[in-house]
């Protein structure tokens, strides 16, 4: 075997040679019925087989899935075209940005950071991606929003869906500490409100005469609840409601929770229980 001398000229070139790859790669889903068929052997030359994608809220997707989504991408003619690419700053990696058009909807431009690896025979392949962190026009999550929406369009799951997800928490006050309860309650609900502007749609709490509580949440959708959720439990006075004033007796998720949230609810102590999105709806 030739040893391969990995010189700057050589790097550079080997770099310029993927940045071309990758863009011939996604320009080839074009709306044309064999664009999987040109798409598919570049694919295998720009992707190392250990590539990973953490885009979503769903948890990181390995090749497989990456090939199985960009196939049915293809399929219903969905086109996708890069308009920007460029190494990132240490070089050894790229940054893309891309238009996506899928099942006629126009995709705001999404931009990803990708990690590449060198082989040994010089060239470089791409072993991770996700989106950019931040841009002059968008967040990290409003970059995450937009590749959500696009895999939902892939897998025929409509835009007129509704993605909000509500919480029923149930819960018992220790007797004799409603009004203690109650003062740390108004607190962690005016930090929800200075917090979670854009996310919780509605946050209520019902008192009975007992000692029940039950808070009615409702969020934007699986991503806004998630934000919710790791808020609070960095706020002291929630963590004093339900840590030392109270007992969750369950909570009750309705909507389309996402794989990642019940991941994270998951971990919880308490009994969580699921309610998916009825097809009967008004």
């Amino acid at each position: 075997m030739t040893n391969y001398e990995d010189t700057s000229a050589n790097h550079d070139k080997a770099m310029s040679n993927l940045l071309q790859l990758y863009t011939s790669f996604i320009n080839s889903f074009d709306g044309s019925p064999d664009a999987f068929a040109t798409a598919e052997p570049i694919m295998d030359r720009v992707f190392d087989p250990s590539f990973i994608l953490n885009v979503t809220d769903d948890g990181q997707k390995d090749m497989q899935w990456y090939r199985n989504f960009a196939k049915s991408f293809a399929t219903q003619r969905d086109t996708a075209k890069v308009t920007h690419i460029k190494p990132t700053n240490d070089g050894n990696g790229i940054q893309v940005t891309i238009k996506n058009v899928v099942a006629g909807v126009e995709i705001d431009l999404i931009t990803y950071n990708g990690t590449a690896k060198q082989k040994e025979n010089g060239e470089y392949k791409l072993t991770y991606f996700e989106v950019c962190q931040d841009t002059p026009s968008k967040t990290k999550h409003q970059h995450l929003e937009n590749v959500e929406k696009m895999v939902r369009l892939v897998e025929g799951i409509s835009e007129e869906d509704d993605p909000t997800i509500m919480f029923l928490c149930k819960m018992n006050f220790m007797l004799g500490k409603e009004d203690t309860f109650k003062l740390h309650a108004r607190q962690a609900v005016e930090s929800i409100k200075h917090t979670e502007r854009d996310g919780t749609l509605s946050f209520q709490m019902y008192f009975s005469h007992g000692n029940n509580c039950h808070t009615v949440e409702r969020f934007k959708d699986s991503q806004a609840a998630m934000e919710h959720l790791r808020n609070m439990q960095k706020d002291e006075d929630h963590n004093v409601c339900i840590s030392e004033l109270s007992q969750i007796s369950v909570l009750e998720v309705f909507g389309p929770t996402s794989k990642a949230l019940k991941e994270l609810l998951d971990k919880e102590d308490y009994l969580v229980e699921y309610h998916g999105l009825s097809a009967i709806s008004i």
